[in-house]
Formats: structure tokens, C-alpha cells, sequence
């Protein structure tokens, strides 16, 4: 039987605390005698219910790592979507569950929560109460001992997530202020290679020109990307709300990677379906940024074909609009294993040669500035044919506009 949750304060606390995949790993390393002492296991596992990490306190799941977890554990056959529905602040709990591998068989209660940050993650807090059950039929003096210490262990847990929470803020304000401090002398040398393109007469020193100018664009983008970053790793990101005319915005996009199109000699066709109304409201920065970051991405992997981008509503009413944007590639495509990972930060697709190779943050930004606006990106793929993502965005209906937005 599930139990749906707004709050659980040990849950809530620890999960809240596991802002990236190394904090996560090593907070599985330093806590793993803890957990195997208060009989207390963590898994974490993706949207689509692949097992990706567990401390093994309770039984060995290290094999199991990238397998689907229902096939692990049969309760969570009827359950799985139920979990990936779970909201930030939310948990689900199943008590009393039956589990047995070759080893011994357990009673346990387990509790999913959705991680606050990895968005694409759930965290599962899996209770051994094997022993404690029957010593209750008794007197319930082995239940009251047991509370004891594993209450003792959660507030030495606790104090350790304050901590981990404060040097991790601090990181992140570092992080952002170097970053930008790089960026003004970076803006300068972009000014004046521009500048000086009026003062070199010769084609070699046009060519030199050429390809300082092209680094420099490289690195601000870079730049760019990790102070977004930093932004929606501290929540420090605002969205605008604001009309917008949705087919002018599409076009800028397209043109906006139109020097890659054509020096790749691989087109870009935009469509949008006749029915979204031409005017919407949200923020048409961050739209342009998210699609941007993926025709970026699919330019890059793509030699030849053509790339298609279009716009279908998913939902109409008289208040709000939901479409789905799809960016379909003919490229190189990700390899099956990788695409479970593939929206992670710093997770790099290493195919293709260092020439594709980006930061590894692209993506990570889509899914964030999407899944902050309340929508979802998800991604299609097959090596050598080609890669579709999507994402689903939704939009308030403009009440009032003119030709001027």
C-alpha cells in the first residue's frame, strides 16, 4: 500500500542535502558502516527506473547498477510511475515489503523522494525491520533501543548535512564570481579582434583573425553556460513573463546557428503548426537559450542530412497552451548506454573525436531551465541515424498584442 507525504523530516533533511552526484558518492562511502549499523540501505536510480547507485549496506546491488529495478525488486512493478511522478518535497512510502535473494529474505520499508537538484533522479531509502518485529511481539524493548540509535545517528547525519550545505553555497558564490570575473577581460579581447579586423590587410592575418575570434566565441559560450550554472545550482534564476511572437522567435533561433548550418552544409527547417496562436506569453529568453543549447548540440553531430525542428501543441484551452519542441538530427547519435546519463552535469558523450567534444553542460542547462518552468525533456536515439530530444513547455495565451512585440 503506497502513502503519499508532503513532509518527513530525516528524508526531507537528507535528501535536500545531496546537491550533486559527488556529494551523493561520497556521502554513500563515509556512511556506509552507518547505515549497515542502523540496518538503513540508499539506492538512486533514474526517471526510467534504472538503478544507477547503492551503498550495499543491507545486500550487494553493485551488479545490478544500470539494470531495470523492477526487475530487482518485483514490488515496484505496479509502482514505478507512481514514483517518477513525485514532486520536489514530496516522498512515497511502501511499508512492509518482501524481499528475498540468495542470501536471506528481509522485511523492509522503503521510501522514495525526488532529488531536489538531479531532477532526472530518485533517491530510496530502503529500512531493514526484519528484526525488529518480531522482538516487539515480546516487549518492544529491541524496537525502543533500535529508535534510540538510529536516532542518534540521524542527528550526527544532520549536523554533517549543515555542513556539507555550507560549503557547498560557498562554492557556488566562488564559482559565479570567477567566472564572471573571466568574462570582462574575455568581452574586451572579442572588441578589439573585431576592431582590428579593419587594420589587417593581409588574408593570413584575416585567417589568424578568424580563428581568434572563433575561440573567443567558444570560450564566452562556455562562460555563459557556467554562470547559468551556478545560477540554477544556487536557484538564483529568474523567468520573465512577458508576450512574444512564437514563429519570430523560431526564426531567430534558426538564424542564430545559421554560420554552423552552413559551414557544416547540413540546413536547419523550422515548422510550426498552424494551430498554436501567434502570440504566447512566458519567457522568450530562456526558450531561445533551451533551443539554442540543442540545435548547437545536433549541428555539431551532424555531417550530413538535415536537421528538423518543429512546434506541435500537446494541449489547447481558452487560458494556456502546452507544445512540445522537437529537434530531430540525422547525426552520430548516443550510444544506448550514455542516455540514461546524458542530461547529468559534465556528462560528455565521448564519440566522434575532441572536435565534438563540448563541456558537458549544454544539456544539463536544457534540462534545468526547462524542469524550473515546470516542463520535461526527454531523448530518442540510434547510433548512426540520428537523435530526437524534446521538450515540453507550457505557455499562458497572450490577452492582448499588437505588431510591435
Amino acid at each position: 500500500m503506497l502513502k503519499n507525504h508532503v513532509k518527513e523530516p530525516f528524508g526531507d533533511q537528507f535528501v535536500d542535502s545531496m546537491n550533486t552526484r559527488e556529494r551523493k558518492s561520497s556521502l554513500t562511502k563515509k556512511y556506509k558502516a552507518m547505515y549497515a549499523d542502523s540496518h538503513i540501505q540508499l539506492i538512486i536510480f533514474n526517471k526510467e527506473g534504472y538503478l544507477l547507485e547503492s551503498c550495499n549496506s543491507l545486500f550487494e546491488l553493485k551488479p545490478h547498477c544500470n539494470q531495470f529495478l523492477p526487475e530487482v525488486f518485483g514490488f515496484l512493478n505496479g509502482n514505478l510511475r507512481q514514483i517518477k511522478e513525485l514532486k520536489t518535497g514530496q516522498s512515497i512510502s511502501i511499508p512492509n515489503v518482501k524481499y528475498a535473494n540468495h542470501e536471506a529474505e528481509y522485511l523492509l520499508n522503503v521510501s522514495f523522494y525526488k532529488d531536489p537538484v538531479d531532477h532526472s533522479s530518485v533517491i530510496g531509502l530502503l529500512q531493514n525491520v526484519s528484526h525488529i518485529y518480531p522482538t516487539v511481539g515480546k516487549n518492544g524493548v529491541g524496537a525502543h533501543t533500535e529508535i534510540q540509535n538510529l536516532n542518534r545517528k540521524i542527528e550526527l547525519l544532520e549536523d554533517e548535512i549543515q555542513q556539507l550545505k555550507k560549503s557547498q553555497k560557498l562554492k557556488m558564490e566562488f564559482f559565479s564570481r570567477i567566472t564572471h570575473d573571466i568574462k570582462m577581460p574575455l568581452t574586451e579581447i572579442i572588441g578589439i579582434s573585431y576592431l582590428l579586423k579593419n587594420y589587417v590587410n593581409s588574408e593570413k592575418g584575416h585567417g589568424y583573425l578568424k580563428a581568434l575570434e572563433g575561440s573567443t566565441q567558444t570560450l564566452d559560450k562556455m562562460l555563459n553556460d557556467l554562470l547559468d550554472f551556478a545560477k540554477t545550482q544556487s536557484n538564483q534564476i529568474t523567468f520573465q513573463n512577458t508576450d512574444f511572437f512564437l514563429h519570430n522567435l523560431m526564426m531567430r533561433v534558426a538564424k542564430s546557428v545559421e554560420f554552423q548550418s552552413l559551414e557544416k552544409q547540413v540546413p536547419v527547417h523550422v515548422t510550426v503548426d498552424k494551430n498554436i496562436p501567434p502570440v504566447i506569453q512566458g519567457d522568450p529568453l530562456r526558450l531561445q537559450q533551451i533551443l539554442k543549447n540543442l540545435l548547437t548540440n545536433a549541428i555539431k553531430f551532424t555531417d550530413k542530412g538535415q536537421i528538423d525542428v518543429s512546434v506541435q501543441p500537446t494541449e489547447l484551452n481558452n487560458t494556456h497552451v502546452t507544445l512540445r519542441f522537437t529537434v530531430q538530427d540525422t547525426g552520430i547519435g548516443i550510444p544506448v548506454e550514455k542516455l540514461p546519463h546524458i542530461f547529468n552535469n559534465f556528462e560528455r558523450v565521448q564519440n566522434g573525436g575532441p572536435a565534438r567534444r563540448g563541456h558537458g553542460l549544454g544539456l544539463a542547462i536544457v534540462k534545468n531551465l526547462t524542469e524550473l518552468q515546470g516542463g520535461s525533456v526527454s531523448v530518442e536515439s540510434e547510433m548512426d541515424k540520428g537523435t530526437i530530444f524534446q521538450v515540453l513547455l507550457t505557455f499562458k495565451r497572450a490577452q492582448k498584442h499588437n505588431g510591435s512585440i
